[in-house]
C-alpha cells in the first residue's frame, strides 16, 4: 500500500522551479496548517534577504500549503526536500511520522499543529523546511517590521531588488506583518515591479 507523505510548503516551493524536486511530488494544494511565519530568517543563499520560516516567537498564523511525495519513505521525502533547500545537514528538514514524535520538538505548539493537521488529513508522514530564525544573530537588533523594513532598505541596490522581488512572490495567502507592512510602501511596490538587472558585476 502506498504511503500518504505530505510536503508542506509556504515560500520559494511554490513559485521557484527545481527540476529533480518538481518530479517528485503532486500538485500543491492550499489547505495545509496553520503555522506561526515570519521573514525572519536572512540567508546566505538569497544573498542576504530574508526569508520566511517558521518562527514561533515573531512569526503569526498563517496558511500554508502541502503536495504530496511520490516516495513511499518518509527519509526519501526528506532528503528530496533537503536537497532542494540546499540544507546542509538533514536535521533542517522536519518530519513526523504517524504515531511518532516530530522530528526535533521544540516545546511548542507547531509539532501539535502539524501532528493534528495530519492526523486529519490521515496521512502516514509529514515533512517541511526547518530552518531557524536568525534575524538578531545576524543584525544585533531584535526583529520588527521598522527593523527589518531599515534592513531591507540598507541593501545594496541589486542585493536589495532581490530581497524585494523575493517577498513580493510569496503566494497571496502569506500576510504576515512584514509582507502586509511592504505592499503598503510605494518603494517596495516600486522596486518589486521593476525588471531586474541581469548586467554582468564588474
Amino acid at each position: 500500500m502506498t504511503r500518504k507523505i505530505a510536503i508542506l510548503g509556504w515560500g520559494s516551493l511554490l513559485w521557484h522551479p527545481h527540476a529533480a524536486f518538481e518530479s517528485r511530488h503532486g500538485e500543491w494544494r492550499f489547505d495545509g496548517p496553520r503555522l506561526p511565519l515570519e521573514f525572519t530568517r536572512i540567508s546566505p543563499a538569497s544573498k542576504g534577504g530574508l526569508t520566511l520560516v517558521i518562527d514561533p516567537v515573531r512569526g503569526v498564523a498563517t496558511q500554508t500549503a502541502y503536495c504530496l511525495s511520490t516516495r513511499d519513505s518518509m527519509e526519501q521525502a526528506r532528503q528530496d526536500l533537503q536537497e532542494r533547500e540546499w540544507a546542509k545537514t538533514v536535521d533542517l528538514i522536519g518530519c513526523l511520522e504517524r504515531g511518532r514524535h516530530a522530528s526535533a520538538a521544540r516545546g511548542d505548539n507547531v509539532d501539535a499543529a502539524i501532528a493534528d493537521w495530519s492526523a486529519a488529513k490521515d496521512f502516514d508522514a509529514v515533512v517541511w523546511t526547518a530552518y531557524p530564525a536568525n534575524f538578531r544573530d545576524r543584525t544585533g537588533t531584535e526583529f520588527s517590521v521598522a527593523a527589518a523594513t531599515a534592513y531591507l532598505k540598507g541593501l545594496p541596490r541589486d542585493e536589495q531588488q532581490r530581497a524585494v522581488k523575493y517577498i513580493h512572490k510569496a503566494p497571496a495567502f502569506v500576510r504576515t506583518p512584514l509582507r502586509t507592512a511592504l505592499l503598503e510602501q510605494d518603494w517596495f511596490t516600486r522596486l518589486a515591479n521593476e525588471p531586474q538587472d541581469v548586467s554582468p558585476r564588474r
